[in-house]
């Protein structure tokens, strides 16, 4: 793993300035290092097992002629043998997909009210909830479908975790105590929850 480091006369390609937000190796000599810089997104790749990086751009969201744009951050892709789902957050959050491994990317797809993070199964099929609404997408956020998620009386959704495109772990918080948390799983692609027991200590 390359050191970032002033007095270093390596040359890497990790540079000082920016935000290293995350890593991931789909072997053990191809990885990516999320980032959230100046310019347009952009993501490290590295093909020599972090001996050497270099920072790629990627597609953007078009903006509106002289709208303020804030620095994106962009997360590491999850990589599914030859595809690749990888998530820009900013002023609008959006998907990007790779059919080759992330050599190059789609046009930028637009998650539902530019909400922020889907949690992703598989190149295809990812979800992303907000409150007790649940958006789905089987064909990699070209189209969503929003539905209402019947929740434990007084459980709000947190983080959704699929572990196929029918069954679900996730995290919920109890309405009005705060810090209580409630694991929840469902059988029927997030339309009914019912809360998890768990052991006590």
């Amino acid at each position: 793993m390359a050191r970032v480091d002033e007095l270093t006369t390596v040359s890497h390609g990790l540079q000082l300035h920016g935000r290293k937000a995350g890593i991931t190796f789909v072997d053990s000599e191809e990885g990516w290092i999320g980032f959230q810089g100046p310019g347009p997104p952009s993501v490290y790749h590295t093909l020599d097992g972090g001996q050497s990086w270099s920072l790629e751009g990627l597609p953007q969201a078009p903006g509106a002629p002289g709208e303020y744009r804030p620095q994106e951050l962009v997360s590491p892709p999850r990589v599914f043998g030859s595809s690749a789902v990888l998530v820009v957050s900013g002023a609008e959050n959006y998907a990007l997909v790779s059919g080759d491994q992330g050599r190059t990317w789609s046009e930028p797809r637009l998650l539902p009210e530019s909400r922020c993070c889907p949690s992703v199964l598989d190149p295809l099929h990812w979800w992303l909830s907000y409150g007790n609404d649940l958006w789905a997408t089987a064909d990699a956020g070209r189209h969503w479908r929003l539905d209402a998620a019947r929740m434990p009386p007084g459980v709000t959704l947190v983080t959704v975790v699929p572990a196929s495109v029918s069954r679900f772990w996730a995290l919920g918080s109890q309405n009005g105590v705060q810090g209580a948390s409630v694991v929840l799983r469902s059988g029927d692609s997030g339309a009914n929850w019912s809360a998890v027991e768990l052991p006590r200590l």
